[in-house]
């Protein structure tokens, strides 16, 4: 058996629930950027709150922003660096059973081996994750793979 965890972490920032007018939109841009590259922020998931465009075009309309060659420029006076942050981690344990067909040293054991692990590991009522080691090249072929 082998044990594998997997452990996912994820971001969220709240810009809606901490920052109005054009530090809301500030905060949306850095967090969308994040989003598109997580890996800034050494997890795996950003989630942006309150930054959905029509929200976003709300937000503009309650600051004092102008639209100047394509960019908004605004005036504002007020705190919010990031909005509310909210981190979590999730961790995922598989099990994975390791049938070590390829141990067999006969032929004919190994196909059978092979066989009975491949159809277990293929069927769509089993819960149960499985490697069939030794099962990855037809009967010969491992001879052949060996000598090159």
């Amino acid at each position: 058996k082998a044990n594998i965890t997997k452990v996912t972490k994820s971001v969220e920032y709240n810009c809606g629930a901490a920052c109005q007018g054009a530090l809301r939109v500030d905060c949306c841009a850095t967090c969308r950027a994040y989003e598109d590259k997580p890996s800034g922020l050494e997890v795996d998931n950003v989630t942006c709150l309150g930054c959905a465009d029509e929200e976003i075009t709300a937000a503009l309309h309650d600051s004092d922003c102008v639209l100047v060659e394509g960019s908004f420029q605004c005036e504002t006076k007020g705190r919010c660096a990031s909005g509310a942050v909210e981190s979590s981690c999730e961790t995922t344990d598989y099990a994975c059973d390791v049938v070590p067909c390829g141990s067999c040293g006969d032929e004919g054991m190994k196909a059978q081996c092979c066989s009975k692990c491949v159809q277990q590991m293929c069927d769509e009522q089993s819960p149960v994750r499985m490697v069939c080691e030794g099962c990855d090249a037809l009967p010969g072929q491992q001879q052949q793979q060996q000598q090159q």
